[in-house]
């Protein structure tokens, strides 16, 4: 009985170890509506660290077709990804940036709209030392194989966040649209192998342009 109890008390210790981990969390996928991150759009949401944080990952939930998903997720050349410092409340000078290499993916649920999945996409970044304050993940370039769009979902958050929506037809004249009611879902984590910490369900399991109704904000557009 001791053993079992030891046991027990081991495993409620590392759950609550992992959930610590998560330096940030902008709250779960709303399913509804998403932001595309592909061709020549890149999203950035802003974040606030409370304090000095080694940022060694993050998960960001992402809509892709079901009929594309397999054990990679259905992505087919990944994602790329920036960390901004914050520049007057928008993103600033690159921190650190790379292309996504998944080391976790964890089905969150279907999104309300033409048949996509939505997942958690964690990944690694190499040791990135924050200090308090406001940053900015941006993420673009995202293409599946089959080149269908990808969406970072958007959250049910308290709406006091800012998101920011490049548009580069060509990598040039680039032109930014300004979201301050929106908030993508995304989370940032700290310490050792922190993409593959689960949501706070899957501890409790054990392991068990604006897509949708204002879909105009992918703003496809001619010049």
């Amino acid at each position: 009985m001791k053993r079992i109890s030891l046991l027990l008390s081991l495993l409620l210790l590392l759950s609550l170890s992992a959930a610590a981990d998560v330096a940030y969390d902008s709250g779960p996928p709303n399913y509804s509506n998403g932001l595309t991150v592909c061709c020549d759009f890149t999203v950035y949401n802003d974040f606030v660290l409370g304090s000095n944080t080694n940022v060694t990952g993050f998960g960001v939930s992402l809509w892709t077709k079901s009929t594309l998903f397999n054990g990679t997720g259905g992505l087919g050349t990944g994602i790329d990804w920036q960390v901004r410092a914050d520049s007057g409340g928008g993103p600033g000078s690159v921190l650190a940036s790379g292309s996504a290499s998944f080391s976790s993916i964890t089905p969150q649920g279907t999104a309300d709209f033409d048949f996509y999945n939505v997942n958690l996409y964690g990944f690694d970044v190499s040791s990135l030392n924050l200090g308090a304050g406001t940053y900015w993940l941006g993420l673009g370039n995202g293409q599946t194989s089959d080149n269908d769009s990808i969406y970072w979902s958007l959250a049910d958050g308290n709406g006091s966040n800012t998101i920011i929506q490049t548009y580069c037809p060509g990598g040039s004249n680039c032109e930014d649209i300004n979201l301050n009611s929106y908030e993508t879902s995304f989370q940032v984590y700290s310490g050792n192998g922190q993409s593959t910490v689960p949501e706070p369900a899957s501890l409790m399991l054990l392991g068990s342009g604006l897509l949708g109704g204002g879909r105009l904000l992918r703003r496809r557009m001619s010049r």
